[in-house]
């Protein structure tokens, strides 16, 4: 698991976190220039999520069970309520749109510069949609949302690409073209900020074997959170304390060596 330490600026073309396992990413949303620290929240953040007024309640109460799983690791907490749009008051507004529009979000902090009145998150989701497919999309999605990047697009991932195959398999499953299978698949995000390459991770696409060189594949995308991708959430956004596990004293992860007896750095 990993997040993008870059800042993204401006730029009209642009893609934003998508689900290329469940419908197609053709909005033409921006990737606006986020915080100056990337695109991470600052840990014990609330952030606000706001549902259009209209949308159906069995759904919202599903997005937010799922979505709430995350606050269990990481030092961040989500605030949900519904309303009619534009809304100043909310971060991130989540809309329900038809199957073209896929599933889809801004990439962390991104979603500060969407414009009021615009979706920065699309759940091609029903009530009719099974909990297991729901949870895995939500999870995914808000995944994005905390500003962590597709796995295999980490540095430690290190797949050998059919590319030839990579092409035409996203074509006719997304109708992307080159450029944004490039963006979307085949480039590598440079960063310093990643774990050990984990083939369970909630942000890692479906790979079929034929698109890889050695046979390399992941059969089907995973449904739940890995250990991986909990610890590492914890660790972007850690608690305010933790306890020195030598000496037992209580360390305010702010300032993990101020004040503390034996010195010993908290991660």
């Amino acid at each position: 698991m990993f997040v993008s330490t870059q800042v993204s600026s401006y730029d009209p073309d642009a893609d934003i976190g998508g689900d290329a396992d469940m419908g197609r990413d053709d909005h033409d949303w921006s990737e606006m220039e986020a915080r100056s620290s990337g695109n991470l929240w600052v840990k014990g953040d609330t952030i606000r999520v706001c549902f259009k007024l209209g949308s159906d309640a069995v759904v919202r109460g599903r997005v937010r069970q799922y979505a709430q799983m995350w606050e269990s690791y990481a030092n961040i907490k989500f605030k949900f309520f519904t309303k009619k749009w534009p809304d100043e008051d909310s971060d991130v507004r989540i809309a329900f749109k038809k199957k073209k529009d896929g599933n889809n979000s801004q990439v962390g902090t991104n979603v500060l510069n969407v414009p009021e009145d615009r979706p920065t998150m699309n759940l091609n989701i029903t009530h009719k949609t099974s909990k297991t497919e729901t949870q895995r999309l939500v999870l995914h999605e808000f995944g994005y949302l905390l500003g962590c990047k597709h796995e295999h697009s980490s540095p430690a991932a290190k797949i050998k690409w059919n590319k030839p195959e990579v092409y035409k398999y996203y074509y006719l499953k997304c109708r992307w073209d080159e450029g944004k299978v490039d963006r979307n698949v085949l480039n590598i995000t440079e960063t310093t900020q990643h774990s050990r390459f984990d083939k369970k991770s909630i942000m890692l696409y479906r790979i079929p074997p034929n698109l890889t060189l050695n046979g390399f594949s992941v059969p089907k995308a995973a449904g739940e959170l890995s250990p991986t991708d909990k610890s590492f959430i914890a660790m972007m956004y850690p608690p305010d304390e933790v306890r020195c596990h030598r000496c037992k004293e209580r360390i305010h992860t702010s300032h993990p060596n101020q004040g503390h007896k034996c010195q010993l750095k908290y991660i």
